[in-house]
């Protein structure tokens, strides 16, 4: 078990830390193979900044941070048995989302503006991915098919 799903099994809490494109180099030395008493994030020059919540602490480079708690654990196993994987369920207690990236026009509707965030997903492996383009599309209406009072 890696470093991360062990504390997040030990304490039941974990911080969910939204990498941007400013920090992602950073952000990718923390997967280095470290020894468990090596703090990656300290490795990596990455701010620690206490959470409100739970007990792990949250990187002050995310524009984005939730704070969770766990509902589920399952360990996932290969088709020999052996644990592969550590699936976590969580519930969100708190986010954070810094200014820079906060648009809040709309008071009773913030949001976040990608332009501004330029969010980072790891794909697996050495693969990340960028967000650089979104589109909305409208959800479809469906009518319900008559029953069989409503057939005439």
């Amino acid at each position: 078990m890696k470093d991360t799903a062990k504390n997040v099994t030990d304490t039941g809490e974990c911080v969910v830390n939204i990498m941007s494109e400013w920090y992602v180099e950073a952000a990718n030395h923390t997967c280095g193979d470290f020894p468990p008493e090596v703090d990656e994030m300290e490795a990596a020059g990455l701010t620690k900044v206490p959470s409100v919540t739970v007990k792990p602490p949250r990187v002050g480079e995310a524009a984005v941070q939730i704070e969770c708690k766990v509902v589920h654990s399952y360990d996932l196993k290969n088709s020999e048995g052996a644990v592969t994987f550590n699936m976590f369920v969580v519930e969100v207690v708190l986010f954070h989302v810094h200014e820079h990236v906060l648009d809040n026009t709309k008071p009773e509707r913030p949001r976040v503006r990608l332009e501004d965030f330029r969010p980072v997903s790891r794909l697996g492996g050495n693969t990340y991915g960028l967000t650089t383009r979104v589109f909305d599309l409208l959800r479809p209406k469906i009518t319900p098919a008559p029953t069989g009072s409503d057939r005439g």
